[in-house]
C-alpha cells in the first residue's frame, strides 16, 4: 500500500499538541532509518526531541498495515515508559505518543527525547583496540542492566512461550498471511523445539529484549562511549534463554557462515566483560547460556521462532548441526 497522506510541515504543530506547555518547536535534522523516520525539533529551552515516525514499506518488507504502524508506536511508547520506571538508563525518555493517523501530521508518530551522537559503526575492522572491547564492555553493562531491571515471573514457562509463538504461525500459514513458510517448515521447528530450550531455565525469569543492539541502534556520543540505545518499537517480554542471547553486532549474519576469528575474539571478549560486572545469579546464568556448546544453533533457531526470514532461512539449510533431543 502506499504511504498515507503525510504532512511533514505538520511536525511542530503535532509536536506542541501533545507537549504540557503547548511550545511549538522548529525542525533542525531529520533521517530515514530502517523503519522509521526521523526528525529533530529543537525547543526555546534548548530541549530537543526525537519525533519518529514509522515508514509504511521498506526495502526488506513488504508493507505493513496501518494497524502495524500504530502498533509500533504503543508498543514503544508502553516499553519505554516501563523503563523509565526500572530505572533503565539507557534508553531515550519517552516525552508523548499519536498512534491514530487522526492527527495534523496523518500519521503515528512518537517523541523521545533527543540523544546526541551517531550510530556505531561496527565491522571486523573496525573500530580497532582498546576502543573495541571498551565498546563491547559498556553493552554488557547495558545488557544487564536492561534484564536486571526488567526481569519478572512469565505467566508460561519457556516451552509454553515458544510453543505459542510456533503454533500461531499455523494459523498464519493456512489463513494466507504467512506465504513465506509452510506447515511443515513449522512442524519441524517445533520438533526441535526441545532440544534448543534448556531444562534448568524452564521457570527462568522474562525479560524485555531489544532484538536489535545493532549498529542501527546505538548511538555513540564519542569515541567508545556509548550515549543510548534506540528504537525500542520491536521490543518483547520473552524468557530468559532468548532475552540473554548475543547482541546483534555479535551474531552470525547467515546459516552457513562459520564465526571469523575475530568474531570468536569479540564474543570471547563479551563474555569476559559479562564476568568481570559482578557475580549475580542474572550474570552466571546469562554466561552459562552464551558458553554453552550448542551457543551457535541455539542463538539461530530462538531467533527463528520470532523472525521468519530466519526460519525461511534455517528450514532452507535443513536446520543445520540441530544437537540431539535431551534427556529428561
Amino acid at each position: 500500500m502506499e504511504q498515507p497522506t503525510f504532512h511533514e510541515k505538520n511536525i511542530p504543530l503535532a509536536v506542541s499538541q501533545i507537549r504540557a506547555d503547548g511550545q511549538v518547536p522548529t525542525t533542525s535534522e531529520q533521517f530515514v532509518g530502517i523503519n522509521y523516520r526521523v526528525f529533530k525539533v529543537d525547543f526555546s529551552d534548548n530541549e530537543s526531541w526525537a519525533i519518529r515516525v514509522p515508514l509504511v514499506s521498506n526495502l526488506s518488507r513488504k508493507d505493513w498495515p496501518q494497524s502495524f504502524l500504530s502498533y509500533m508506536v504503543d508498543n514503544e511508547a508502553q516499553i519505554l515508559k516501563e523503563l523509565e520506571e526500572k530505572g533503565f538508563e539507557w534508553a531515550p525518555r519517552y516525552c508523548g505518543h499519536d498512534s491514530t493517523f487522526d492527527n495534523s501530521i496523518g500519521s503515528p508518530f512518537i517523541a523521545v527525547t533527543w540523544l546526541s551522537g551517531n550510530y556505531l559503526e561496527w565491522t571486523e575492522e573496525s573500530p580497532q583496540q582498546p576502543l573495541r572491547n571498551k565498546i563491547l564492555e559498556q553493552l554488557a553493562e547495558i545488557h544487564i542492566s536492561l534484564i536486571e531491571c526488567t526481569k519478572y515471573t512469565g505467566e508460561a514457562s519457556a516451552t509454553d512461550h515458544f510453543k505459542r509463538i510456533i503454533e500461531n504461525k499455523v494459523t498464519r500459514i493456512r489463513s494466507g498471511k504467512l506465504p513465506e513458510l509452510t506447515e511443515q517448515d513449522v512442524s519441524a521447528q517445533m520438533d526441535l523445539l526441545l532440544t534448543v530450550l534448556l531444562p534448568e531455565l524452564e521457570a527462568a525469569p522474562f525479560a524485555v529484549t531489544h532484538t536489535g543492539f545493532g549498529t542501527h541502534n546505538i548511538i555513540m556520543d564519542k569515541p567508545g562511549v556509548i550515549s543510548g540505545v534506540v528504537s525500542w518499537a520491536f521490543a518483547e517480554k520473552r524468557p530468559l534463554q532468548y532475552a540473554a542471547g548475543f547482541p546483534e553486532i555479535l551474531l552470525l549474519r547467515h546459516v552457513d557462515q562459520p564465526p571469523s576469528e575475530i568474531l570468536r575474539s569479540d564474543r570471547e571478549n563479551y563474555i569476559a566483560a559479562l564476568r568481570s560486572r559482578n557475580n549475580s545469579e542474572i550474570v552466571e546464568t546469562m554466561i552459562s547460556i552464551l558458553s554453552a556448546e550448542d551457543v551457535e544453533f541455539n542463538t539461530m533457531y530462538l531467533e527463528s521462532i520470532v523472525s521468519k526470514s530466519r526460519h525461511r532461512e534455517m528450514a532452507d539449510a535443513g536446520w543445520g548441526d540441530a544437537p540431539a533431543v535431551r534427556g529428561d
